[in-house]
């Protein structure tokens, strides 16, 4: 006898005949067993629960909605939309409210330009009808020399076009949030520098040890600069954009020859003498930092995008001052027009004064 997993016995007799006793004691044949398996009885019929077919889950499908139109809930769909092409330094850029992008001095308000575009038939129609960008830019208040141009088409091909012909649901971005918050781990000393992890002049310790024998021989220091926006380690006179490569040239000078294997500056290079703070400290922190910033963008942007909808706003009031400046100027400069092509008498009457300057006012 055998006993089988699915609770029958197994028994071979004298002849090599082989039959099944099922788990209640019945003897069966090979072919029952098996229909005992599939529909729970020795007959192979169904059971009428068997034979009703699975009910299928419902599919819970998102509800989705076309670019939003409002400022607040725009940001959020293009840093969603930025992350997941890849271009996590232009998420970051609209996470950073002052390094918004900006044209003749003036921040670009993002979701007006592209809506601007898409009832003007698209980034591609555009980019084949460049004049076109001239009447957005003069719609949205903006200079529109071909320069300014040049310089909206990068602008909306950098930020907005990875949103075209895209949908958005509030909720599943509110949930995505902190997925996305996580995809860019790319960290340079400009980072660092920008996000105030350090700051400049700060000083970089590097206490270096032979690799044959693993002691220290001495300490070297660089320090941290900013050179036309770009962060560097500067040491012996040269600039080092990476820590990596700092550490490695300071190994190789100081000992006079290449470690045997690369090292890595960001956890060998120290912002305290002691070592006990090292740079990748500070990268961990940024990008804490930075993931912290990127679900606040996304799940509660009219507080994160506060300064820049508010300069937005006193950009707009601004326009519109100048634009009732504008008429009130145009105004002045009519009735002035009018006063030199009906020039008065030399002397005319009291009463006939207070009839011209009535026919002025009611032209006007």
């Amino acid at each position: 006898q055998a006993k089988l997993k699915n609770g029958f016995r197994k028994i071979v007799g004298p002849t090599g005949d082989t039959h099944f006793i099922s788990p209640e004691g019945r003897e069966c044949s090979r072919l029952e067993m098996k229909k005992w398996i599939k529909y729970g009885n020795f007959e192979g019929e169904s059971s009428p629960a068997q034979a009703q077919p699975p009910k299928k889950k419902k599919k819970v499908v998102e509800e989705t909605f076309p670019p939003p139109t409002d400022n607040a809930s725009f940001l959020p769909f293009v840093i969603r939309y930025l992350k997941l092409a890849g271009q996590h330094d232009k998420a970051e850029e609209v996470l950073n409210n002052s390094a918004m992008p900006k044209i003749g001095g003036k921040a670009i308000d993002l979701c007006d330009l592209f809506h601007k575009v898409q009832n003007k038939g698209g980034f591609e129609h555009l980019r084949v009808n460049r004049r076109k960008w001239k009447s957005v830019l003069h719609d949205m208040g903006l200079p529109d020399s071909m320069p300014d141009v040049t310089t909206v088409d990068n602008i909306y091909k950098s930020f907005l076009l990875p949103c075209e012909g895209k949908n958005w649901s509030q909720e599943e971005l509110f949930q995505q949030a902190e997925m996305l918050a996580k995809t860019h781990d790319k960290v340079t000393i400009t980072d660092l520098l920008a996000g105030g992890e350090v700051v400049p002049n700060q000083k970089c310790y590097w206490t270096y040890k032979d690799q044959d024998s693993g002691e220290p021989t001495g300490t070297h220091i660089a320090t941290f600069i900013k050179n036309a926006g770009v962060g560097y380690l500067m040491w012996d006179g040269k600039h080092h954009r990476t820590p990596d490569e700092c550490a490695n040239k300071m190994y190789a000078k100081v000992l006079g020859k290449p470690p045997k294997s690369r090292l890595n500056g960001w956890s060998c290079m120290k912002l305290t003498e002691d070592g006990k703070v090292s740079l990748s400290s500070m990268r961990k922190r940024f990008l804490q930092h930075n993931e912290q910033r990127a679900v606040e963008g996304m799940q509660r942007p009219e507080e994160h995008f506060n300064p820049y909808l508010k300069l937005l706003n006193e950009q707009e009031e601004l326009r519109h001052r100048e634009q009732l400046q504008a008429v009130e100027k145009q105004k002045a400069i009519d009735r002035l027009r009018i006063m030199a092509a009906n020039p008065p008498p030399l002397w005319i009457a009291p009463e006939e004064d207070a009839s011209k300057l009535e026919e002025v006012t009611k032209s006007d």
